[in-house]
């Protein structure tokens, strides 16, 4: 579990499902995220649709701030 923590955190992209699981959200909860413009960003890269670390990283900063009032 440590080392695919540890993975993860090398990563630069990760698929919809793999920032899902990241996360710990369900795929469902992501698109009604996404459809009011609150996930994070996601890329295409040629036909996959792809979440950038910094997107994900920035994403869930301003979230915890804002959770936390800050």
């Amino acid at each position: 579990m440590a080392q695919d923590q540890h993975h993860q955190q090398d990563r630069l992209a990760f698929t919809i499902p793999e920032a899902c699981q990241a996360l710990s959200i369900s795929r469902t909860h992501f698109y009604q995220l996404a459809k009011t413009g609150q996930a994070p960003a996601v890329t295409k890269l040629g036909s996959r649709s792809i979440i950038l670390r910094t997107s994900l990283d920035a994403w869930l900063s301003a979230h915890t701030q804002s959770a936390l009032g800050v």
